[in-house]
């Protein structure tokens, strides 16, 4: 547009008058950048109102995350101590089950006690009437051979 504007006064400065061509052309060349100039302006004007709109968006997510968190603190309290009680309980339950199986296995609620130094398929089967009986076999004391000793009958 200024290169027009130039070579128009420049052809006026020599005291030539423009054809109606170049002032067509002139013409035409100023409302085309009018015209542009005018969408170029509101395009511009719908940038600023659209960051100004994107920037309202953030501040409003920004106070919902806040109220968002400051809504989660209770149930984050509420769910750390329900995970504290559920893995006291599941230990509880562990130990609930492992010690009477331990204790089953060396024998402790059964009355039998069982030692690494007695002889390979001679377990103790004794009750606190009996103390001295033995059963050295690998049948249990109820069929027991007449050769050693059996529990007596309860």
């Amino acid at each position: 547009m200024g290169q027009l504007m130039d070579l128009h006064r420049l052809s006026l400065e020599k005291g030539g008058d423009p054809t109606t061509k170049q002032r067509d052309a002139l013409a035409e060349s100023q409302a085309l950048f009018l015209t542009n100039q005018a969408r170029s302006q509101a395009a511009t004007e719908r940038v600023a109102e659209l960051v100004r709109h994107k920037r309202e968006l953030f501040q409003d997510a920004s106070a919902l995350e806040e109220q968002l968190r400051l809504a989660r603190a209770p149930a984050d309290e509420e769910y750390e101590r329900l995970d504290g009680r559920h893995a006291f309980l599941l230990a509880c339950l562990k130990l609930g089950l492992l010690i009477p199986l331990l204790a089953f296995v060396a024998g402790v609620p059964t009355g039998t006690v069982a030692s690494a130094s007695w002889p390979s398929g001679c377990l103790p089967w004794w009750r606190p009437s009996s103390m001295s009986r033995w059963s050295c076999t690998s049948t249990s004391p109820a069929t027991s051979s007449s050769t050693s000793p059996s529990l007596p009958a309860s």
